[in-house]
């Protein structure tokens, strides 16, 4: 019986090592795939990007067509009409996470209070950043991998 149960304990314990080092190279991958996306700067002569960008006023100025020599992108909570200013740090993935909040409720309920006169809130600016925030816990291992939605394969 003895003989038996260490049989047991080593295949066990060579399938807890082999969980935790599937969970590490998860980490490894999600790391590499979000500064991937961190550093592909945003180019406002890229299709996707453009797209995505019209996407974001669409549902948070549904009200307004976009007149590119009119409408200025300060509107959206940007800290200038440049967009690219603000994604300088976050590039794509700062883009990409934009665009998914600002179709959730709870995005377009934040541009709300943001919008509102006399707050003085760059909504656009602070979602970039919360981005580049929960990069830098996730590299430091403080939150797990799974937090982002990583879809292998997506071009950018």
């Amino acid at each position: 019986v003895t003989l038996r149960n260490q049989k047991h304990q080593k295949h066990d314990s060579k399938f807890r090592v082999n969980v935790v080092l599937q969970e590490l190279h998860s980490w490894k991958y999600a790391i590499n795939h979000l500064e991937t996306l961190r550093k592909t700067s945003y180019d406002s002569s890229n299709g996707k990007h453009e797209e995505l960008l019209m996407g974001i006023w669409k549902e948070l100025r549904p009200e307004r067509q976009l007149k590119p020599e009119i409408d200025r992108m300060d509107l959206l909570g940007f800290q200038a009409d440049d967009p690219a200013t603000d994604f300088r740090g976050a590039g794509f993935l700062g883009l990409f996470n934009l665009s998914n909040l600002v179709t959730k409720r709870i995005g377009k309920e934040g541009f709300k209070v943001a919008d509102t006169k006399g707050t003085d809130y760059f909504y656009a600016s602070a979602c970039i950043f919360l981005t580049m925030l929960a990069v830098e816990v996730t590299k430091s291992m403080q939150i797990p991998p799974h937090f982002w939605i990583l879809r292998q394969g997506e071009t950018i």
